[in-house]
């Protein structure tokens, strides 16, 4: 398996920008934010906050709801965007996709209470699966599913006859 690194200003552009769905606009924000322990926190309003700013004018335009957002963050997480555990105050990176960050790995999150790590174990012990098992192979899953749209998407391109296919 390979990795690299992302921008977490990248990431808040795309949530700031008002193009996405808002449940990705909050899953973007989430990797713009995340620490290394994989946790994002944010003060209690911030998301629908930040995600209610006019994108043209940078003016605070449409606040979003409380319960917008946390329906917003119940479907990136049915949507394996985020990790289980995840709240308006905090949104928790889907482990191993996203990890690693400023800050250190094993700080506590305020929120959780819990350490990246142990905060993951405890999800899996709630769930009825202690060793993480079930976890990792339904995000192994997700990822298989999208590498094989990500190459049918490709495909679609190249046999139209686009220039800028990814390679």
């Amino acid at each position: 398996m390979s990795y690299a690194f992302h921008s977490q200003q990248y990431w808040l552009d795309r949530a700031l920008s008002g193009s996405a769905p808002l449940w990705l606009s909050v899953a973007f924000l989430g990797y713009a934010w995340h620490t290394a322990n994989g946790h994002a926190t944010f003060p209690k309003g911030e998301i629908g906050r930040l995600l209610g700013v006019d994108a043209d004018t940078g003016e605070l335009a449409d606040p979003k709801p409380r319960n917008r957002v946390s329906e917003a963050i119940r479907q990136a997480v049915d949507e394996g965007y985020l990790s289980t555990g995840s709240s308006a105050q905090c949104l928790v990176m889907p482990y191993p996709g996203i990890w690693q960050g400023p800050g250190e790995p094993d700080a506590p999150c305020p929120v959780h209470k819990l350490a990246g790590t142990a905060a993951r174990r405890a999800a899996d012990l709630v769930r009825g699966d202690p060793t993480g098992h079930a976890r990792r192979v339904c995000e192994r899953q997700r990822f298989l599913r999208m590498q094989e749209q990500r190459r049918e998407y490709d495909w679609v391109l190249a046999g139209a006859g686009s220039e800028n296919v990814p390679v």
